[in-house]
């Protein structure tokens, strides 16, 4: 059926309209990237949902409107787990060994369990990340050290998420990791051409070290380096705290020529039963010694 004169005139005007603004549109971004820059990641994260915590007058914490579901549950759970003394704390010779047991690694008699400081970069990760890794090694962390920047890997500017005196520090540092645990977070600016990507990485992964010594790391300590999505079980977290592990291990003739534990890690996408079949080799803990 032939189009009315009138309708084939919407239809030409909108065939003209769309290139003309599409156009408009195109320069506008061009303009933008030549004389501003490109798009930070503030720019882009702000068409993204955020998940954020609000505090309550005398220090304690409540979810905010977002923080509901899924995440508003593992925040229920790390603070009822803040709320009691942690439950594994003891060593017991008979559950040792049966758990250095499971992983291969036998267990000597080791009564006093080795401090385990964990160290991540963090900037938009999911508090879901967040809390299932706080939850898991609950009270096992001697300290916790995050390193954030105000660029990301790429370079491009980002706002702070866990800046000094912000909602997002204090819940990081409000007792989900453990009722001991000192939680870091320290500030990587660096606004000169080098390092690049993985070399900016380097850096920030430095900081980590530099502020576990400040915590006091010793020889017998163990240094764990993850993202703030990777963690091992809290089964095997205990088992490197006494078992008897031939990495640790460094009066040979070559001290920390192989000083480290590569774990070997399921690796699931949206949910825990979503497991694929790739795995992923990290995190990854090396001895206080060779640090």
């Amino acid at each position: 059926m032939p189009l009315k004169k009138q309708e084939r005139k919407r239809r030409i005007l909108a065939l003209l309209i769309f290139p003309v603004v599409f156009g408009v549109a195109t320069i506008a971004i061009l303009l933008r990237v030549a004389f501003v820059g490109m798009p930070t990641a503030e720019d882009l994260s702000s068409l993204m949902p955020h998940t954020e915590v609000e505090i309550k007058r005398g220090g304690g914490l409540a979810l905010s409107h977002n923080m509901t579901g899924s995440v508003g549950l593992l925040l229920e759970a790390a603070q009822a787990a803040a709320s009691v003394p942690v439950f594994d704390e003891a060593v017991n010779a008979t559950v040792e060994k049966e758990r250095c047991g499971r992983y291969g690694l036998p267990y000597t008699g080791r009564v006093e369990r080795r401090r385990i400081f964990y160290g991540s970069l963090i900037a938009d990760d999911s508090w879901h990340a967040v809390l299932f890794t706080a939850l898991e090694g609950y009270g096992v962390y001697h300290s916790a050290a995050f390193v954030e920047s105000n660029r990301t890997q790429m370079k491009f500017p980002r706002k702070l998420r866990f800046p000094v005196g912000s909602n997002n520090l204090r819940l990081l540092q409000s007792g989900i990791f453990g009722p001991s645990t000192n939680v870091t977070v320290d500030y990587y600016v660096n606004e000169r051409g080098w390092p690049d990507q993985i070399g900016r990485e380097h850096h920030q992964r430095d900081l980590i070290i530099q502020r576990w010594k400040k915590m006091g790391m010793q020889v017998n300590d163990i240094g764990m380096i993850a993202d703030v999505d990777e963690t091992p079980s809290r089964d095997f977290l205990r088992a490197v705290q006494v078992c008897d592990i031939t990495q640790f291990k460094q009066d040979g003739p070559k001290p920390c020529s192989v000083p480290k534990i590569t774990t070997s890690a399921l690796v699931f996408e949206s949910a825990p039963d979503c497991i694929t079949k790739r795995r992923w080799a990290h995190p990854d803990l090396v001895i206080g010694a060779c640090i």
